[in-house]
């Protein structure tokens, strides 16, 4: 349910935040599943208040690293080229898992200013194989 009537009718921008929220999690569960918002998807909401806040603070030189990933040919048995995986660890959060961290700048459109630096340590890590 979007309201509780135990609470005054709120702000139409916190109940479209809430249907987003109840939106995401049917689209994960799969196809014709019906999602009520519940008290649990407040805490994800302030979940990603603060991970869009730490975001607007990051010092994505030192916070932000890659993982690499092998792509391999299992027929072949060679490996074929390799994923960049972003990973970020922050002072105040800890270790943000990616789909969070990305969702959340995605959303915040704070991604285009971490795409050019994850390019650049990507860049760097692969002249250090060559």
């Amino acid at each position: 349910a979007l309201h509780d009537e135990n609470q005054p009718a709120a702000a139409p921008s916190k109940l479209l935040e809430r249907a987003d929220i109840a939106l995401y999690e049917a689209k994960e569960n799969g196809r014709g599943v019906a999602v009520l918002f519940e008290p649990h998807h407040e805490a994800l909401i302030r979940n990603a208040k603060a991970v869009e806040q730490a975001l607007r603070g990051i010092d994505s030189e030192k916070e932000l690293t890659l993982a690499f990933q092998p792509q391999r040919d299992v027929r072949g048995e060679r490996t074929l080229a390799f994923e960049a995986l972003a990973r970020w660890r922050n002072a105040r959060l800890g270790q943000v898992p990616p789909d969070v961290f990305i969702r959340a700048a995605e959303r915040s459109g704070l991604i285009t200013g971490l795409t050019p630096v994850l390019l650049k340590n990507e860049r760097k890590a692969a002249r250090r194989w060559w």
